[in-house]
């Protein structure tokens, strides 16, 4: 199957079915052909039967009407010949009309119209007898009739011959009928089983071909989201091996990106990075008047170029953090850690900072204990506190909070600051987004918040923030007291 095109595989699965029903429904139809035959050939003979059994009947009725009259000379009974004599021509012709397309019964016909038109002449010859009104020619037609009595004898035995035939030669066996309709019966039956057997048929094919490809493909997109081995390539002309070898090719080429990339941050952490540090040593030995005193404007210069080697280095540590966080790499070791101690660290780290933006601090005492990577929680807590620090105005507070809350612990770093507006909520966490176009580069990369809502995440923790535009805004992060 995998030989053909899913186009042609369709076509497949639909003209199989296709054709099966075609040579059903035409057998179906052959058989209930066959059946309507047997039942309209049983309703005819049905007809015949009845039609014969009727102008038998007339003539009984003609014979014993002209008996009546022989023996009583009443009126009643002439009038009753009359009008019976006059439906028996009728009948004939109606017999006739029901055998013309059947030559078989040409001859029977025949025989029978000469019957009744030899009845209804030797009756008659009677009736004119009885009145006194005979000819020379009735008296002889009588004579060769025999009596009334007899007359009728002769055609109901005439009459009742011929509808004897009539069953023999139109009855519709019984056995045959029955038969005919067990065939009909049966081969809906048949064609009911054996089209739900072909249906799960192609079923289990398409399962054993389509279905099973897709799933592979399916399967390779896991393993390439999960930075796993794909499945060996399918095999087959079709569309789904043509897209699953696209599909590896492009593994291939993620692949060798993701080693390019793997690469170039090797360079920039080794051949960048370490640079940059030596220079920023060498600066701030400057600054310090190792190496002599600088003039005024010397110093400023100096103070400038280690401004900028310092927001250098930290850009490339945040990229690196990135790429460990996108690549699943970023290490954390968990231990039983004071949050007085991640406080601490926080606080000296900033400390200066937030004396040089005229910002009070205002931390917590807290004996409050959990199973974290202390380290991390610190650049978390220092990348929340310097955002508040560099958004918040001059002689204002910003306060940090560490309370427990059921089975975690909730950090939260509220400021006084101009506070973000409703459309960015949303966003803060992603990478590279300012609130303003104006903070970018002035108040950082736009990287920290996305480290930090990775480095909660890792923990199995979630971080968030609420704001009020001119009110400041309220970061939060729950870290689970045991992991």
């Amino acid at each position: 199957m995998s030989k053909l095109k899913l186009s042609q595989q369709g076509l497949v699965l639909i003209a199989v079915p296709l054709l099966f029903e075609m040579v059903f429904v035409a057998t179906l139809a052959v058989l209930l052909k066959q059946a309507e035959a047997d039942v309209s050939k049983e309703a005819h003979s049905r007809t015949v039967v009845s039609e014969s059994n009727n102008l038998m009947q007339h003539f009984f009725d003609a014979g014993s009407a002209i008996y009546a009259y022989k023996l009583t000379k009443s009126p009643m009974f002439a009038t009753h010949y009359e009008e019976v004599s006059q439906q028996i021509p009728n009948e004939i012709t109606s017999l006739k009309r029901i055998l013309i397309d059947n030559p078989r019964q040409e001859e029977a016909i025949q025989r029978v119209e000469l019957i009744g038109n030899k009845g209804i002449e030797s009756l008659s010859a009677a009736k004119r007898i009885i009145d006194g009104t005979a000819t020379t020619n009735d008296i002889s037609v009588l004579k060769s009739a025999g009596d009334v009595k007899t007359i009728v004898s002769q055609l109901i035995d005439e009459l009742h011959k011929f509808v004897e035939e009539q069953k023999r030669s139109e009855q519709l066996d019984p056995t045959q009928a029955a038969h005919s309709r067990l065939a009909v019966v049966s081969w809906l039956w048949c064609g009911v089983v054996l089209n739900i057997g072909l249906a799960v048929l192609l079923a289990v094919y398409f399962n054993r071909g389509t279905a099973k490809r897709l799933k592979i493909l399916m399967e390779n997109t896991q393993q390439l989201a999960q930075n796993k081995e794909l499945k060996a390539p399918l095999t087959g002309n079709d569309e789904l091996a043509h897209l699953d070898s696209v599909f590896h090719n492009m593994a291939d080429e993620l692949a060798a990106t993701a080693q390019a990339k793997k690469e170039m941050v090797a360079i920039v952490s080794h051949d960048l990075r370490t640079p940059l540090t030596s220079v920023q040593g060498a600066l701030t030995l400057l600054s310090a008047g190792v190496f002599g005193e600088l003039s005024e404007k010397a110093l400023k210069e100096v103070t400038v170029a280690e401004t900028n080697t310092s927001r250098l280095i930290n850009l490339i540590n945040d990229l690196l953090d990135v790429e460990r966080m996108e690549a699943g790499k970023l290490e954390m070791t968990f231990r039983q850690t004071y949050v007085s101690q991640i406080i601490e660290q926080t606080s000296a780290a900033l400390d200066s900072f937030a004396k040089q933006n005229k910002i009070e601090l205002d931390f917590p005492e807290t004996g409050l204990s959990l199973n974290a990577d202390g380290e991390r929680l610190v650049q978390v807590l220092i990348n929340l506190v310097s955002n508040a620090i560099k958004f918040s105005p001059p002689n204002s507070t910003v306060t940090v909070t560490a309370e427990k809350l059921d089975d975690c612990v909730e950090f939260k770093v509220i400021d006084q600051g101009r506070g973000i507006p409703p459309e960015f909520i949303n966003s803060v966490f992603d990478r590279f987004q300012q609130v303003k176009k104006s903070d970018a580069g002035r108040k950082g990369t736009g990287l920290g918040l996305a480290i930090c809502k990775a480095i909660i995440e890792g923990h199995g923790g979630t971080i968030g923030v609420t704001s009020k535009v001119g009110s400041g805004s309220q970061f939060w992060f729950r870290i689970p007291a045991t992991i």
